[in-house]
Protein backbone atom coordinates (compact mmCIF):
# COMPACT_ATOMS: atom_id res chain seq x y z
CA UNK A 1 0.00 0.00 0.00
CA UNK A 2 2.80 2.42 0.85
CA UNK A 3 4.52 1.79 -2.46
CA UNK A 4 1.25 2.54 -4.28
CA UNK A 5 0.75 5.71 -2.24
CA UNK A 6 4.29 6.80 -3.04
CA UNK A 7 3.80 6.21 -6.78
CA UNK A 8 0.49 8.09 -6.74
CA UNK A 9 2.00 11.04 -4.84
CA UNK A 10 5.04 11.11 -7.13
CA UNK A 11 2.76 11.12 -10.18
CA UNK A 12 0.73 14.01 -8.76
CA UNK A 13 3.91 16.01 -8.17
CA UNK A 14 4.93 15.49 -11.80
CA UNK A 15 1.46 16.40 -13.07
CA UNK A 16 1.35 19.50 -10.87
CA UNK A 17 4.76 20.45 -12.24
CA UNK A 18 3.27 20.45 -15.73
CA UNK A 19 0.90 23.19 -14.55
CA UNK A 20 -2.47 21.56 -15.25
CA UNK A 21 -4.19 21.71 -11.88
CA UNK A 22 -7.43 20.45 -13.43
CA UNK A 23 -5.77 17.06 -13.88
CA UNK A 24 -4.58 17.05 -10.26
CA UNK A 25 -8.13 17.86 -9.14
CA UNK A 26 -9.62 15.17 -11.41
CA UNK A 27 -7.28 12.53 -10.00
CA UNK A 28 -7.91 13.63 -6.41
CA UNK A 29 -11.65 13.37 -7.03
CA UNK A 30 -11.16 9.98 -8.66
CA UNK A 31 -9.67 8.71 -5.41
CA UNK A 32 -12.22 10.46 -3.15
CA UNK A 33 -15.30 9.55 -5.20
CA UNK A 34 -13.98 6.04 -5.81
CA UNK A 35 -13.58 5.53 -2.07
CA UNK A 36 -17.17 6.70 -1.62
CA UNK A 37 -18.39 4.19 -4.21
CA UNK A 38 -16.54 1.37 -2.48
CA UNK A 39 -17.88 2.46 0.92
CA UNK A 40 -21.43 2.45 -0.46
CA UNK A 41 -20.84 -1.00 -2.02
CA UNK A 42 -21.21 0.33 -5.58
CA UNK A 43 -18.06 -1.14 -7.13
CA UNK A 44 -19.82 -1.47 -10.50
CA UNK A 45 -19.73 2.33 -10.87
CA UNK A 46 -15.95 2.41 -10.38
CA UNK A 47 -15.37 1.41 -14.00
CA UNK A 48 -17.43 4.34 -15.28
CA UNK A 49 -15.68 6.77 -12.91
CA UNK A 50 -12.20 5.57 -13.89
CA UNK A 51 -12.97 5.58 -17.61
CA UNK A 52 -14.60 9.04 -17.53
CA UNK A 53 -11.65 10.48 -15.61
CA UNK A 54 -9.22 8.94 -18.10
CA UNK A 55 -11.26 10.28 -21.04
CA UNK A 56 -11.36 13.86 -19.73
CA UNK A 57 -7.63 13.85 -18.96
CA UNK A 58 -6.85 12.49 -22.44
CA UNK A 59 -9.13 15.11 -24.02
CA UNK A 60 -7.15 17.90 -22.35
CA UNK A 61 -4.48 17.44 -25.01
CA UNK A 62 -6.88 17.75 -27.95
CA UNK A 63 -9.68 19.76 -29.42
CA UNK A 64 -12.38 17.95 -27.43
CA UNK A 65 -11.19 19.41 -24.13
CA UNK A 66 -14.00 21.90 -23.48
CA UNK A 67 -17.01 19.64 -24.14
CA UNK A 68 -15.36 16.75 -22.33
CA UNK A 69 -14.56 18.96 -19.35
CA UNK A 70 -18.13 20.28 -19.14
CA UNK A 71 -19.55 16.75 -19.36
CA UNK A 72 -17.10 15.52 -16.73
CA UNK A 73 -17.84 18.34 -14.29
CA UNK A 74 -21.60 17.84 -14.60
CA UNK A 75 -21.25 14.07 -14.22
CA UNK A 76 -18.93 14.39 -11.26
CA UNK A 77 -21.39 16.77 -9.59
CA UNK A 78 -24.24 14.27 -10.12
CA UNK A 79 -22.13 11.51 -8.62
CA UNK A 80 -21.18 13.61 -5.61
CA UNK A 81 -24.69 14.95 -4.96
CA UNK A 82 -26.90 12.00 -5.90
CA UNK A 83 -24.59 9.00 -6.30
CA UNK A 84 -25.54 8.93 -9.99
CA UNK A 85 -22.85 7.91 -12.52
CA UNK A 86 -25.06 8.02 -15.61
CA UNK A 87 -23.77 11.51 -16.45
CA UNK A 88 -20.28 10.04 -16.78
CA UNK A 89 -21.36 7.14 -19.00
CA UNK A 90 -21.18 9.03 -22.32
CA UNK A 91 -17.71 10.31 -21.55
CA UNK A 92 -16.54 6.87 -20.44
CA UNK A 93 -17.91 5.40 -23.66
CA UNK A 94 -15.53 7.55 -25.75
CA UNK A 95 -12.65 5.25 -24.81
CA UNK A 96 -11.88 1.93 -26.44
CA UNK A 97 -12.96 -1.16 -24.46
CA UNK A 98 -10.94 -1.88 -21.34
CA UNK A 99 -11.26 -5.59 -20.70
CA UNK A 100 -10.09 -6.50 -17.27
CA UNK A 101 -10.72 -3.08 -15.69
CA UNK A 102 -13.91 -4.22 -13.95
CA UNK A 103 -12.11 -7.32 -12.75
CA UNK A 104 -9.19 -5.30 -11.38
CA UNK A 105 -11.46 -2.82 -9.59
CA UNK A 106 -13.61 -5.57 -8.09
CA UNK A 107 -10.83 -6.68 -5.78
Amino acid sequence: VLAGDYCYAYGLVRIAGAGDLFVVEALADLIALGAGLVASDDRDSLVTLWRATTAVIAARAGTAAEPATETFLAGRRALRERGDVTGLDDLAATLPPTPGLAEALAR
